[in-house]
């Protein structure tokens, strides 16, 4: 009996007032909510995508030219081909999305990208010791030998097999790999998970393809 109510045109004003700032505050708080939702989703899907896009390496070849001697008296291995496919659950990968590194010794090559040719002619590889064109240019580059492909595009698919070929020379010079030698070789997609290989090159090179290392 002895509450008391107010009325009256302030009364009403504040009351007003303090729903518009409750209406407010809740529109800003889904708004950011929203954008921290979509961020986070689009972290995720960042996070997720460079975890799972990988390059496995299923072989690894070297190329010497039997009728070629270097300083140490031997045919030396001018060419690395790197046969990859793509890692369980990665997702497609271009081949000019592909960055190839190789060092061995005092010798380091960064930024081998592909030169945009894929073809299934070998020849690339006979009778030579290096790859002219590429050592004309001063260019650090590979190409793409299909070996098992679904569809013809410039996409490592799920399932397709690829040979890199990759010559070793830059800056306008041939680094040919002497015979037992320590060498790694580093495959990383854009926006993905680097693939790392280190092997040592057998101590006789005598034949034109070496392979077995992986």
């Amino acid at each position: 009996m002895n509450n008391r109510a107010q009325i009256g045109i302030g009364t009403l004003i504040v009351f007003i007032a303090m729903v518009m700032v409750a209406a407010i505050t809740a529109g800003v708080l889904l708004k950011t909510t929203g954008t921290l939702q979509s961020k986070a989703r689009s972290t995720g899907e960042e996070a997720t995508k460079e975890v799972s896009t990988n390059i496995k390496i299923v072989d690894l070849t070297g190329y010497a030219y039997a009728n070629e001697t270097w300083n140490n008296g031997g045919p030396n291995i001018t060419k690395l081909i790197i046969l990859v496919t793509l890692a369980p659950g990665s997702s497609e990968i271009r081949y000019d999305d592909i960055i190839l590194n190789y060092y061995s010794g005092d010798v380091y090559i960064s930024g081998i990208t592909h030169n945009a040719t894929i073809t299934n002619d070998l020849s690339l590889a006979e009778n030579s010791t290096t790859n002219s064109a590429g050592i004309a240019n001063g260019i650090a580059d590979f190409y793409v030998v299909p070996v098992f492909e679904q569809n013809k595009n410039n996409v490592l698919e799920k399932g397709e097999y690829v040979e890199l070929h990759f010559w070793i020379e830059a800056d306008g010079k041939a680094y040919p790999l002497e015979g037992n030698r320590e060498f790694t070789v580093t495959i990383l997609p854009v926006g993905g998970t680097m693939t790392e290989i280190t092997r040592v090159s057998p101590s006789g090179i005598r034949s034109i393809f070496v392979r077995n290392w992986v």
